[in-house]
């Protein structure tokens, strides 16, 4: 499993991310104004 990237490697920009669901490999792609914060809020809704 590999590990979230850390904190001082996510930069404070905006930019595209993606989710993929290990169950079935489906792929989100999204966008985000800043990605830094875009990290902390999903940090705490994914737990």
């Amino acid at each position: 499993m590999r590990a979230r990237k850390q904190d001082e490697d996510i930069p404070d920009t905006s930019g595209v991310y993606q989710i993929r669901c290990k169950r079935n490999g489906k792929i989100y792609v999204g966008s985000a104004v800043n990605l830094w914060t875009w990290n902390h809020d999903a940090d705490r809704a994914f737990q």
